[in-house]
């Protein structure tokens, strides 16, 4: 595993249109994953035979992939306080390229279902320290329609 650079043109939504972004990578076999979210992600998964576990470091690429929301407020629900309803539509991220795995967060994921270069961690088995903190995840979820 080695860390990579490599150039992204990412659609900034706005009058800008795209811009370049400078992000790292970590090369893993024949693909590249690029961290499109804010914090390191660990992986922590079996390795080969001896099941000696294999820790991969992503760092973050230095670009933040962002969803955005519709949302709708709602009439209080049997709690008698009014609940806001969301659901991730939309978010900017690259355009797929050969060879490369955008890790997101699990929201961007969600918006992004059925890409099938867009991971997110799989927090629902991370491994946490005695605060609840992430400390690694034993791999990735993608979304589907």
């Amino acid at each position: 595993m080695e860390q990579v650079e490599t150039m992204l043109e990412v659609w900034t939504g706005s009058s800008q249109g795209s811009q370049f972004h400078k992000v790292v990578g970590v090369r893993l076999g024949d693909h590249t994953l690029i961290n499109l979210t804010p914090h390191e992600v660990v992986v922590d998964y079996p390795g080969s035979e001896d099941w000696d576990p294999v820790v991969l470091r992503i760092p973050p690429s230095g670009f933040v992939a962002r969803a955005e929301m519709d949302s709708a407020a709602r009439e209080p629900v049997h709690i008698g306080v009014p609940i806001r309803f969301i659901r991730p539509r939309a978010a900017t991220i690259p355009e797929p390229r050969d060879g490369v795995i955008f890790v997101v967060s699990s929201l961007v994921a969600q918006a992004l279902k059925g890409r099938e270069d867009v991971v997110a961690p799989d927090t629902d088995r991370a491994r946490r320290d005695e605060r609840g903190q992430i400390v690694s995840v034993p791999g990735f979820v993608r979304y589907g329609d």
